[in-house]
């Protein structure tokens, strides 16, 4: 990232996504102009989003994720069952668990999903969400595919279970 016109210093820059779930890092401004990958510049990998940095209420360009929005892909004929172990939440950006907040899938229930992308990191270090096709959420939502058991089983605990399941394909 380049930036210029700002004074030596310490400042906070934030990632804003049209999507949602905007995230903000420290930088330290050495020279004007500067260029610096501090590891946490934004990244977006969700196709027809939007992306831009905000610095001390300085907004920058705004750049569009090329490619075709993966909410607005056509639903595929076929879809898979797969059952949660808990309340599970969904989100519209499956890249940082942000966006919209769609509705909770509630424990133990069973969705039909459309297809698996690779996403925000939970904390055991799954990165597969699914894409939800099931009435309310409509192939606009998704949810952690660690929350679900991607085994066939329908109960119990989910320690062990897979982190997802391999017969769902990829979006």
């Amino acid at each position: 990232m380049t930036v210029s016109g700002f004074a030596p210093g310490s400042y906070r820059y934030s990632c804003d996504f049209g999507s949602g779930g905007d995230t903000s890092y420290a930088v330290s401004i050495t020279s004007d102009p500067q260029t610096f990958d501090n590891g946490a510049t934004c990244y977006d990998a969700i196709p027809g989003d939007t992306v831009w940095v905000t610095i001390n209420g300085i907004a920058s360009n705004t750049i569009t994720v090329a490619g075709t929005s993966t909410t607005s892909l056509p639903n595929p004929a076929q879809t898979w069952n797969e059952t949660t172990g808990g309340v599970t939440h969904t989100w519209t950006n499956y890249t940082n668990a942000g966006g919209s907040e769609g509705p909770q899938i509630a424990a133990y229930q069973t969705v039909r999903v459309t297809c698996r992308v690779q996403g925000f990191m939970v904390a055991d270090g799954d990165t597969w969400w699914y894409k939800i096709a099931s009435s309310p959420w409509g192939n606009a939502y998704f949810a952690s595919a660690d929350a679900f058991y991607n085994n066939g089983q329908t109960s119990g605990s989910l320690h062990g279970t897979p982190f997802y399941d391999p017969n769902v394909p990829v979006c």
